[in-house]
């Protein structure tokens, strides 16, 4: 019998074959926090955004998600990256693992 796969597991492998979702999710928190002077937002408003942008470049019979569960990993792991940014994401405590 599997085990299913934690929240961390399955973060680490869609980064993983995905990069360039914590690019465009990097790039776009820089726009509205240095471009348009924000000083807050929604970490969850940004991939949605990055969901819709995508379907620039997907086909039709592609499949492309990012499962809600994965987005504080991406605001985890940029914020260890550059931690100027840990007032611009409200971060709480893991719930799951």
């Amino acid at each position: 019998m599997s085990q299913r796969k934690t929240i961390e597991e399955r973060f680490r492998i869609t980064h993983a074959r995905h990069p360039e979702i914590y690019q465009r999710f990097k790039k776009l928190t820089y726009y509205l926090r240095d471009e348009r002077h924000f000083t807050r937002y929604s970490a969850d408003g940004i991939f949605h955004v990055i969901r819709f942008q995508s379907l620039d470049t997907m086909q039709p019979d592609e499949e492309f998600k990012i499962s809600n569960d994965l987005i504080s990993r991406y605001v985890r792991m940029l914020v260890e990256e550059d931690p100027t940014l840990g007032t611009f994401y409200q971060l709480r405590s893991l719930r799951a693992a």
